[in-house]
C-alpha cells in the first residue's frame, strides 16, 4: 500500500504507482490519501489516483503526518485479506519484480549511523522504552546501517519498506507510535522507526538486503535493485544511464534533469560526505 499526500508526495506517489504497474496489475495496489491533505493535491493527479484503489484516511497524529502511512497499513489489513502486505514510502520506485518470498516480517536497517537512534547516546532511551513496553532487550546482533555500514547499538529499522504477513501488525505499530510520540521529545522526527523497531523485537524478522530499500545516495547502482529510495525525482538522473532502469523511467514519464545547487542539494551533498567519512573511519 502507498500513502499519497500534499505536493510533492502526490506526484511521487503517482510515479511509484506507475513503476509498480510496470510489473504488476493495478488491482494489487492500494492507495491511501489523508482527508486533511486532499485539497493540497492537484486535480490532475487526484484524477489519476482515482484510477486505482483510492481510499481516504485521517492522519492519526496531526503533528506527525508520517503517521498516516501506518494508518494506511492498519486499514489495509482490516479491509483486505492478503497473504503478504507491503508498505512503501512515497519517495520510492520499483525497478524489478519481487522474488518469491517466505517471511513473516521483512525489514531493512536505517541508512546512516549518524541518526540519534543509531548512536551510543540513545542507549538509555532504548532501554527505558523496552522496559516500558515489556519487550525483552534484543540479543547481540551484527546489524549495520545500510550506507555508512556502522554498527548499531540496538536494532533500528528504516520504515520505508515493510513486508509482513502478520495481520494486526499495522494496528500494533500505530498503538505504540501514539504512546511514544510525545515521550521521546525532542527526537520525534523518527518516531515511526522507533515504534517499528520496538514492535519488531517481538516478531520473527527477516533482514532484507539493501536492494529492497536502495538509496539514491549510493555511488553504484546494480541491475537487481527492487525498490529505490530517493528524496526528489531530480535525483533519478543517477540511474537514467542504466538501460533497464531508463526504460522504466520513460514508461512512467519521468523527465530527467540534473539537480541545480539548492539548499536541499547542499544538504544531500553533506550526507554524501558524512558517508565517505564514516567509511574511511571504519577502514582506518
Amino acid at each position: 500500500m502507498i500513502t499519497s499526500g500534499r505536493s510533492p508526495f502526490d506526484y511521487q506517489s503517482l510515479l511509484l504507482i506507475k513503476s509498480i504497474t510496470y510489473f504488476y496489475h493495478k488491482k494489487s495496489i492500494l492507495v491511501y490519501l489523508p482527508k486533511e491533505e486532499k485539497q493540497m493535491v492537484s486535480q490532475e493527479i487526484l484524477n489519476e489516483l482515482r484510477k486505482y484503489n483510492l481510499h481516504y484516511i485521517r492522519i492519526p497524529i496531526r503533528e506527525y503526518p508520517i503517521s498516516s502511512k501506518i494508518e494506511s497499513l492498519r486499514r489495509a489489513q482490516i479491509e483486505y485479506k492478503n497473504s503478504l502486505y507491503i508498505m512503501l514510502d512515497t519517495d520510492m520506485l520499483m525497478l524489478n519484480q519481487l522474488p518469491k518470498l517466505r517471511l513473516k516480517l521483512g525489514l531493512t536497517p536505517v541508512m546512516y549511523g549518524s541518526q540519534i537512534w543509531a548512536t551510543r547516546k540513545s542507549i538509555p532511551i532504548w532501554k527505558q522504552l523496552y522496559k516500558e513496553f515489556g519487550f525483552s532487550l534484543p540479543k547481540r546482533h551484527n546489524l549495520k546501517t545500510m550506507i555508512d555500514k556502522r554498527k548499531m547499538y540496538f536494532p533500528y529499522y528504516n520504515a520505508g519498506v515493510v513486508l509482513t504477513t502478520y495481520k494486526n501488525f499495522g494496528k500494533q505499530w500505530l498503538k505504540i507510535l501514539k504512546e511514544i510520540y510525545y515521550k521521546i521529545a525532542p527526537y520525534q522526527f523518527n518516531a515511526d522507526q522507533v515504534a517499528l523497531s520496538l514492535l519488531a523485537s517481538s516478531f520473527e524478522i527477516t533482514h532484507l538486503s539493501e536492494r529492497y530499500n536502495y538509496s539514491i545516495f549510493h555511488f553504484k547502482f546494480p541491475k537487481n535493485i527492487i525498490f529505490l529510495h530517493y528524496p526528489h525525482w531530480k535525483w533519478l538522473y543517477k540511474i537514467s544511464k542504466i538501460n533497464n532502469y531508463q526504460n522504466i523511467l520513460d514508461k512512467i514519464g519521468v523527465k530527467i534533469e540534473k539537480p541545480t545547487l539548492t539548499r536541499r542539494t547542499v544538504k544531500n551533498v553533506q550526507i554524501l560526505f558524512r558517508t565517505i567519512k564514516g567509511r574511511l573511519r571504519d577502514i582506518l
